[in-house]
């Protein structure tokens, strides 16, 4: 339970330093650090023990000054824009100095956290000690616990030395495919996601908008991404028609930036429900006029057709992003075609007809017995005819699961992955956590420990209870992320009497959107 683990140092004048707060938040939970804890550790790669030990900052600062290290190995801890190394000591990270590296300007591995990423350009751990000093820095651009950081800086130190000492080239390491970058965008009772993927140009798939009033968080987040003069999204995928999650597309396309290039959408609008010839001029919808008033391509990845998981064939858009369609299948789209108000109407306004939120009191009842309460499966054909779709890019894989229906999504992957359960490393879940779209048979068809809500929780008091305790009785010790953090949010950063134990993540201060990295 200690919130470190030994550390590493080569005899030849390195030094490990550990990272020690006196309490911070893993995956595992909040870890309490005693105030006598020892702070560094310094072995060499062996394991054979060494005298020398750090216990406070100063100390620390001092050791660095009188060993002169040719090798400086740091396991920081960077939250709230803060830098933790050493007992109970915050530096702001544009305070680092020379001082803190050393006259010997030694190389620097710097892992855990995200270490080489700043709120800004330049301000990430390794830009700032190469500018006082340092001659190499190795940073992270991902998130790092502290338990592996450790391995990974005494894996690395010990190959480093040991090309040092080689008379030829020696790899040390491998090029890791940046994965994916999620930004959860703030879209009030909504969804709007941006998924960025691949590097050498970075690529985006934008998925829904969230309603017209959060407009302003979406052109936000998109001019974020923009690194150029331009910003080219591969896709932007409608899920459905409800208007939490299509209003701030319809903004988009009215008023769409000069700089914003969209090579695809894909909607299933009135012409995808039913046979061309039963369809009359009274299913037009708002956003289809404007689709086809820009000119824009509608489905192109489908010849024009539905969008719709008929075919055991994935999708492979530009950059190598492979996707498969786990909902909706023709028998959803038939059914809304049957629906009243399939369309929106011409007022672009949607009246809410989710119900299954509740307002579930709080403190919440016990663990065990809101796990035997049965599953009652949403039945709005809107939310049944969402889009949802599994991605993979390298190794990784995501789920966004729209506002689909838990036995869809469910059966597509008993279709394409019949006999396993499939590691899944980033589940969005099912209209923002409602009860009645995610069930146990779902989750027990995946192996998944990240689970996103996107809702800010004020109209249908979204996530539900039932929902989370699903969640919790499918993992151990899973990662619960929010896109707001407020008083239908935060409540879940205290693990509830006697309920599984579970980590919590929020947004920060860098815009108006929870981020992912995979």
């Amino acid at each position: 339970k200690s919130a470190s683990a030994p550390f590493s140092a080569s005899s030849d004048n390195a030094i490990v330093v550990s990272v020690i707060v006196s309490s911070y938040t893993t995956s595992w939970g909040t870890i309490e650090v005693p105030a006598n804890f020892t702070i560094t550790r310094s072995i060499d790669l062996e394991g054979l023990v060494k005298g020398w030990r750090r216990h406070n900052w100063d100390d620390w600062r001092q050791g660095i000054a009188d060993l002169q290290p040719k090798l400086l190995v740091l396991i920081p801890h960077i939250q709230d824009k803060q830098l933790y190394i050493g007992n109970e000591k915050k530096l702001a990270l544009g305070s680092v100095q020379r001082l803190h590296v050393g006259n010997a300007e030694p190389v620097m591995i710097v892992i855990g956290c995200n270490s080489a990423i700043g709120p800004t350009a330049n301000t990430g751990l390794p830009a700032i000690l190469l500018r006082v000093g340092a001659k190499v820095v190795i940073g992270s651009l991902t998130s790092v616990l502290g338990r592996f950081a450790n391995t990974a800086a005494v894996e690395l130190t010990t190959k480093l030395i040991a090309a040092s000492k080689a008379s030829t080239p020696v790899t040390i390491g491998y090029h890791m495919t940046k994965g994916f970058d999620i930004r959860l965008i703030q879209a009030e009772h909504g969804d709007a996601i941006l998924v960025s993927y691949g590097e050498n140009p970075v690529r985006h798939l934008l998925v829904d908008g969230g309603p017209a009033s959060s407009f302003d968080n979406l052109i936000k987040v998109l001019e974020a991404a923009r690194t150029g003069a331009t910003l080219t999204l591969e896709a932007i995928v409608v899920t459905h028609y409800d208007f939490d999650h299509i209003g701030g597309i319809i903004a988009l396309l009215k008023q769409p930036p000069c700089w914003l290039i969209i090579n695809d959408i894909w909607f299933n609008g009135s012409r995808h429900l039913v046979p061309k010839d039963m369809l009359g001029k009274q299913h037009s919808d708002a956003l289809a006029s404007l689709i086809l008033d820009s000119q824009l391509p509608w489905n192109n990845a489908f010849q024009g057709k539905a969008v719709c998981a008929s075919s055991a064939h994935s999708i492979v858009l530009e950059g190598g992003v492979e996707i498969w369609l786990l909902s909706p299948t023709q028998r959803e789209l038939t059914a809304l075609a049957k629906y009243a108000d399939a369309h929106l109407p011409d007022n672009g306004k949607v009246v809410p007809r989710d119900r299954l939120g509740r307002q579930d009191s709080w403190p919440p009842p016990a663990y065990a017995s809101l796990l035997a309460k049965r599953f009652l499966s949403d039945q709005s054909a809107s939310n049944a005819s969402s889009i949802a779709m599994l991605l993979r890019y390298g190794e990784q894989k995501i789920v966004l699961c729209g506002d689909a229906r838990a036995e869809v999504i469910c059966a597509a992957l008993a279709s394409y992955w019949p006999d396993h359960k499939l590691k899944i490393d980033f589940w969005k879940m099912s209209h923002h956590g409602s009860q009645g779209n995610t069930s146990s048979d779902l989750l027990n068809r995946i192996k998944c420990k990240r689970f996103a809500f996107s809702t800010n929780g004020k109209i249908h008091a979204h996530p539900d209870q039932l929902a989370i305790v699903r969640v919790l009785a499918s993992t151990y010790n899973p990662e619960l992320i929010f896109n707001y953090a407020n008083q239908w949010t935060n409540r879940w950063k205290y693990r509830p009497a006697s309920w599984p134990t579970y980590s919590t993540t929020y947004p920060s201060a860098e815009g108006p959107y929870v981020r992912i990295i995979i």
